[in-house]
């Protein structure tokens, strides 16, 4: 005797139980049984299969999780290097005396290069015309011609993304429009020149990551670390990091 019905086993019983005419009370209670146990069998492998889709779908979980993992600690990574890329620009913004320094170098550089196009054209026995451009850049840097047109007034905010522009735009027009919490214009004023700071050293900091060489530089983003915007997390998580 052994304690498992075997399928031939059971096909026999079957196949006897089908041909026979003596249905007596055991033949009876043997056909009952195969049919519970044929019920049994298939809630066993409906059991089966639930318990390898759910395995199946943990797994899948498992692999996603280890996705975001990987990307989450990229997106840490690049704000680290943006971090590090802001700390050069704030603070140490150039003072007025300082960009009045540099102006005048430039302007001095150039009117030493008029002098010496006019020394070079004169300095024969038979003087050489000076040539036209001279008398041009020389009344330039001197101021003496008038301005045709303006420079842009924020040519580093061309440097941000369209999600980073919307942002500062946003923050600039609620800096100007603040005249019901706003002391004065003055202080309106102040407002919208710390705005433009630190938007401008987001959007600098931003621009020398995206073209600074590198192995990485160049290595396009998959979906869930574009989803993950370092940027964003610079500015959102800065506290965390502190």
């Amino acid at each position: 005797m052994t304690d498992r019905l075997s399928s031939e086993r059971e096909a026999e019983i079957a196949e006897h139980l089908a041909t026979t005419k003596n249905w007596s009370i055991g033949n009876l209670a043997t056909r009952d049984l195969l049919a519970e146990l044929a019920a049994v069998r298939a809630e066993r492998d409906q059991a089966y299969d639930n318990l390898a889709g759910a395995n199946l779908a943990r797994w899948e979980e498992e692999q996603d999780n280890s996705r975001l993992r990987l990307a989450l600690q990229s997106a840490q990574r690049g704000r680290r290097r943006l971090r590090t890329e802001l700390a050069k620009y704030v603070g140490k913004e150039p003072t007025i005396a300082e960009e009045m320094a540099y102006l005048s170098h430039c302007l001095d550089a150039v009117l030493d290069l008029c002098d010496d196009a006019e020394r070079q054209a004169t300095r024969w026995e038979n003087p050489l015309p000076v040539p036209e451009w001279v008398a041009k850049v020389r009344a330039a840097a001197e101021g003496m011609v008038p301005r045709r047109s303006y420079p842009p007034a924020l040519p580093w905010a061309r440097l941000m993304d369209d999600e980073d522009l919307w942002d500062f735009l946003a923050e600039l027009a609620g800096a100007a429009a603040g005249r019901s919490v706003v002391p004065s214009a003055q202080d309106a004023l102040s407002e919208i020149e710390d705005t433009c700071a630190r938007w401008r050293a987001i959007a600098e900091a931003q621009h020398a990551h995206n073209t600074a060489p590198g192995p990485s530089a160049d290595a396009p983003a998959d979906g869930i670390t574009r989803r993950i915007a370092p940027m964003q997390a610079l500015r959102e998580g800065g506290e965390r990091d502190a």
